[in-house]
């Protein structure tokens, strides 16, 4: 055991028995916690939580260390960030969500994990190699004259809840691309995703011990997305111009396409609008648009 594990235990002592609590026992009480100012509860509950969670750092060191220097421990500090912004959002205390703890948890370490050390490491090259990356080159799919680029996308305010989504929609809209930026609205700011779960064998690879776990897998659920977009509010023109930087004819043109097109143009345009996503260099914001 190393001593990181230790520690990490001994803190989790301090709560009892955190061994026969839940996840969303844990989360709740750490949540309640923070916003108390307790930190030695909150220390308490959190270190519980990487104890539920600590195969995750195995996972994520074997997925990024082709592409890192980093040795197994040094995901502690990664595996605390995911737990830490699920806890911040605290998606499932939302009744509206129909969701719980341990899948809020995994979407976050889904996108905040290995995925967003690849998705950095890619970047990284890209402005290292410039000639001949995707990333920092013109987008295809856009006019020659545009000059939108990955870096466009660097948000000052990216820390707060949206912010990156809301930067990513405003980038398509600048672009032209006022279609996608409906579509992308609907997918960050509603409840576009399904949960599912299964049981799964796995090994510490720290102690060689064999154990269950839950593995809770977020996927985006393209049916949802339809069905908002097939009955946009009256209101919608209001709520969207207060959000972002667009002109009333502009987005009317659009949202009168939108309300004329029947269920199969309606997922064609979901599915054309997650690929120019994806073509600009924008897929690991898009994950988390979807995870929230």
């Amino acid at each position: 055991m190393t001593q990181i594990m230790k520690s990490t235990k001994l803190a989790a002592s301090r709560i009892g028995n955190y061994e026969l609590m839940t996840i969303d026992e844990l989360a709740n009480k750490y949540v309640e916690a923070k916003e108390n100012g307790n930190d030695l509860d909150s220390e308490s509950y959190m270190a519980a939580l990487i104890l539920k969670f600590w195969y995750q750092q195995g996972r994520m060191y074997t997925k990024c260390k082709s592409v890192t220097i980093n040795d197994l421990d040094d995901y502690y500090e990664r595996l605390y960030y995911c737990i830490e912004t699920a806890c911040q959002y605290k998606a499932w205390q939302d009744p509206t969500k129909n969701t719980n703890a341990q899948a809020c948890i995994n979407a976050s370490i889904a996108s905040r994990g290995a995925a967003e050390i690849l998705y950095q490491s890619n970047l990284d090259k890209g402005k290292a190699n410039i000639n001949n990356t995707r990333l920092d080159a013109p987008i295809d799919n856009f006019d020659s004259d545009s000059d939108l680029r990955i870096d466009k996308l660097s948000d000052p305010n990216a820390g707060e809840k949206g912010s990156v989504a809301i930067s990513c929609i405003q980038t398509m809209i600048d672009n032209s691309k006022v279609l996608e930026a409906v579509i992308l609205d609907t997918i960050a700011f509603n409840d576009t995703v399904k949960v599912e779960s299964t049981i799964k064998k796995e090994i510490d690879l720290e102690t060689g011990e064999e154990y269950k776990v839950t593995e809770s897998t977020v996927s985006f659920w393209r049916y949802r997305a339809v069905q908002y977009l097939s009955d946009l509010p009256n209101n919608y023109e209001k709520y969207f111009r207060g959000k972002y930087n667009i002109s009333s004819t502009e987005l009317n043109s659009v949202l009168e396409k939108i309300r004329s097109a029947n269920n199969q143009k309606l997922y064609k345009y979901v599915d054309n609008t997650l690929l120019t996503a994806r073509n600009i260099g924008i897929g690991a914001e898009l994950r988390e648009m979807i995870a929230k």
